[in-house]
């Protein structure tokens, strides 16, 4: 899920219905994607290319959406358990806290 222009991130406020009900096909692709993960031989090897490529969108601010790649997530979940998705749960929740952390210093800034 990468952005393919600046102006294609989402508000992180937006819910799960709002990022399936604008972009049907990217869910669609992903959910088909997805399927596939059930016929990997070695999903170890898939779960340290995820990993690695989902933490390089997140913390390059490439993801097209925060709210598609908790849908992967959710999907990565029901098909595989906590035991991967527990290292990607993670990463968003520092970054949600990290987000709310500066919005309120830039806010305490502001006030000064």
């Amino acid at each position: 899920v990468t952005a393919t222009a600046p102006g294609s991130f989402r508000n992180a406020a937006q819910t799960e219905t709002d990022i399936t009900d604008s972009t049907p096909d990217a869910t669609d692709q992903l959910d088909k994607a997805l399927r596939i993960f059930v016929y990997l031989p070695s999903k170890d090897m898939f779960e340290a290319f995820y990993l690695r490529e989902f933490a390089n969108r997140i913390l390059g601010r490439r993801s097209a959406s925060t709210m598609l790649e908790r849908h992967v997530i959710a999907k990565l979940k029901g098909l595989c358990g906590t035991q991967l998705t527990k290292q990607l749960e993670g990463i968003l929740r520092d970054l949600d806290t990290s987000s709310e952390q500066t919005e309120a210093f830039r806010g305490l800034l502001r006030d000064r």
